[in-house]
């Protein structure tokens, strides 16, 4: 199947208009994909100037907001009254430790020395503070409870994190109310 050169010449010429009306002719549109934004504003050809639709994702979105705001307030709460209640233990045992250490110094000053009976009773209180709290050189395999005061840290820490998420949700609906109400 040869060309003849009139017929070769004629197909190597491009001919921008009959290519236009050839696609205009064979094009398949594949149309908008699922899942993605359908904007649609007037402007378009044959879509009519009217008012926009109703978006119902708006509504949607700000029931949302109110839930996750209101789970957020409800967890700064809870975590509040935990640390509270962290703080009044470790004052009530802060305070009930230093009178019975204050009661035990009472009898030896800082210029005599200690007497024999005072020496025996110090080796007994700390030997049984020896058998109540294990070493902290030995390792355990099992984690430790963390003390009063690392645990009064981590909460003081949470609420921080769960406060500067309240602001930004906060923030979130109040701009998305208003680029809402233009």
């Amino acid at each position: 199947m040869t060309l003849s050169a009139e017929k070769f010449i004629e197909h190597a010429v491009y001919d921008a208009k009959k290519r236009h009306e050839r696609y205009m002719k064979t094009r398949r549109l594949k149309g908008r994909q699922h899942g993605q934004n359908q904007d649609t504003g007037p402007g378009r050809p044959g879509e009519k100037a009217g008012p926009a639709p109703v978006n119902k994702t708006v509504a949607n979105q700000q029931a949302s907001n109110a839930r996750q705001i209101a789970d957020l307030k409800a967890r700064l709460s809870e975590l509040r009254a935990k640390l509270q209640s962290l703080l009044a233990e470790v004052t009530s045992s802060s305070s009930s430790s230093s009178s019975s250490s204050k009661s035990g110094e009472g009898s030896s000053s800082k210029g005599k020395p200690m007497t024999a009976q005072e020496k025996a009773d110090a080796r007994k209180a700390s030997q049984k503070y020896r058998d109540t709290h294990p070493s902290k050189d030995k390792k355990s395999s099992s984690k430790s409870t963390p003390t009063k005061e690392e645990q009064i840290a981590h909460i003081r820490a949470i609420i921080a994190d769960v406060e500067s998420k309240l602001r930004a949700a906060l923030e979130k609906a109040r701009t998305q109310t208003a680029s809402n109400g233009r």
